[in-house]
């Protein structure tokens, strides 16, 4: 039996909630548990919290280069896309002159990438772990591991953004296998290059599952304000 969209993006909603009290319970267990010091030279160490997890995983994975300069180029394609989406609601808002003529996808899109943005700047100022290598001879924050949040919500939403205006099912559908690719790719290579913890990546991980679902819930939310509103409509006439 089918949900209809109503209970669907109730459902999305209420998923969404729940990844990210998930999210908020880990993030408190990475603060305050397990925490153990981490001696980069003589002169800076810092602590890290579920030391064991993360430090096991560390020595097996090492540092990869390639992994992070992959990974960093990824995430220039991810804020690409970002960018050409904002000038696509740039374009429409200076060609109709009003706000809402801007597709309301690209709205909502734009309201997520804020969101996103947020979370980015949250944790830039909130340190709970610092990264396992120093960058550039310093310390810098960790987690959750922000190029992983930002590949997984610019990827994985770009299909939801952009469906309505392929005409084309394959198109569509190569374009959605493209992005999901390209996430993945960005989680395992961030994974593989040892600039990040394990928790910082699952940190990430259910972050950007609990925003990306709540851009498709509230996506989900306005067509079926939509569908609801064409019925009434014909019921009128």
């Amino acid at each position: 039996m089918k949900l209809n969209l109503k209970k669907k993006s109730s459902l999305l909603f209420l998923i969404s909630a729940a990844l990210f009290a998930l999210f908020v319970i880990f993030t408190l267990l990475v603060a305050f548990c397990g925490k153990a010091t981490v001696t980069y030279n003589e002169k800076i160490s810092s602590e890290v919290g579920l030391a064991g997890i993360n430090q096991a995983f560390f020595k097996t994975i090492g540092e990869n280069p390639f992994w992070y300069d992959f990974t960093e180029f990824l995430g220039m394609i991810a804020l690409c896309i970002a960018g050409i989406f904002a000038l696509i609601g740039l374009f429409q808002l200076a060609t109709h002159k009003r706000f809402w003529a801007v597709d309301r996808e690209f709205l909502l899109l734009g309201v997520f990438y804020v969101l996103v943005a947020l979370f980015y700047v949250l944790f830039e100022l909130i340190v709970v772990n610092y990264r396992p290598v120093l960058v550039g001879g310093a310390l810098e924050a960790s987690y959750p591991s922000s190029h992983t949040m930002l590949a997984c919500c610019i990827f994985v939403t770009a299909p939801f953004a952009c469906g309505h205006c392929m005409e084309s099912r394959v198109t569509y559908l190569t374009v959605t296998v493209l992005c999901f690719f390209f996430a993945l790719i960005t989680v395992i290579g961030r994974l593989l290059s040892g600039v990040h913890w394990l928790t910082d990546i699952v940190g990430a991980l259910l972050l950007s599952a609990s925003l990306i679902l709540l851009y498709i819930a509230a996506l989900t939310l306005l067509y079926e304000k939509t569908k609801h509103q064409k019925r009434h409509h014909h019921s009128n006439h």
